[in-house]
């Protein structure tokens, strides 16, 4: 399993540093509070996602990954009846196919207020507030995600790539290309010339999720891929492998996203006690 990894703002660190002192249990925790973690899957199975020609998008293309990777940010832990609220302004990068620690896959919350939540919701992408150039820190894995000034700049959203085989002959720019053929994809969001295209899922937590003081619960979330492709935008994948200064694809993209947010493209699992102490 992966290191565990939320991005916390240096400033925001040194206060919580200097309110440690101030009403905290032994254990590190503010009273009342639990731990909530979150966890990623994915389907296809990250077993069989990576270089092997065999997922179908909606349009019938036979595709395979091999490369994925996002932010999620501003997770918020909240019931739709009122009460309990706990959010954050956290950013995390996940790197589905790296096994190198400085990536998410698991996320740990702290000091989660004590009460009954019913749903989860995040920001797919960085929000105009945090998608800035430098916005985050200049380590390499934020680094291989900017999005070039040119396009307006700040940070990708998601970085999906790899190959699909063509499936009718036609010729692109003189070049042939014939049924059968491997060609390459790149499925790469962001914001395109001042327009921003990040979008918020929200998701039903069945059966609530009651925490109580010291405990630690995780939700599991499952990411299917192949729904960025679907609905209600039929997308096939473009000749040309590039999408990034295309404006049509990166708002039929977004749409797909928004209508196959919740219980589509991102599921919630049912959430599980764990029997890990809370800090």
């Amino acid at each position: 399993m992966r290191g565990w990894k939320s991005l916390v703002p240096v400033a925001l660190i040194l206060v919580l540093v200097a309110l440690a002192g101030l009403g905290c249990s032994d254990d590190g925790t503010s009273p009342n509070t639990g731990r909530i973690d979150v966890g990623m899957f994915y389907v296809p199975d990250k077993a069989i996602m990576f270089d092997n020609l065999n997922i179908f998008n909606a349009a019938g293309q036979k595709y395979s990954i091999t490369n994925f990777k996002y932010f999620l940010s501003k997770v918020r832990f909240s019931n739709s009846g009122g009460g309990a609220v706990h959010a954050t302004d956290d950013i995390h990068l996940f790197n589905v196919r790296s096994q190198d620690s400085n990536y998410d896959d698991f996320i740990s919350f702290f000091n989660v207020p004590a009460g009954t939540y019913n749903r989860i919701s995040f920001t797919f992408g960085l929000d105009e507030t945090q998608n800035v150039n430098g916005g985050l820190p200049p380590l390499a894995e934020y680094n291989s995600m900017v999005w070039p000034d040119s396009l307006g700049g700040g940070y990708h959203y998601m970085m999906l790539e790899g190959l699909w085989i063509a499936d009718k002959d036609t010729t692109v720019n003189g070049n042939a290309i014939a049924v059968g053929d491997t060609l390459g994809y790149a499925t790469h969001t962001g914001r395109l010339n001042g327009s921003p295209n990040f979008f918020t899922v929200t998701l039903d937590l069945v059966p609530a999720l009651t925490l109580k003081a010291g405990e630690t619960w995780r939700i599991p979330i499952a990411f299917d891929t192949r729904k960025w492709y679907a609905s209600p935008n039929l997308y096939r994948f473009p000749w040309m492998p590039f999408i990034m200064n295309d404006p049509v694809a990166q708002t039929r993209l977004k749409e797909n996203g928004m209508a196959y947010g919740a219980n589509e493209l991102f599921l919630a699992g049912t959430p599980v006690p764990q029997p890990f102490a809370t800090n």
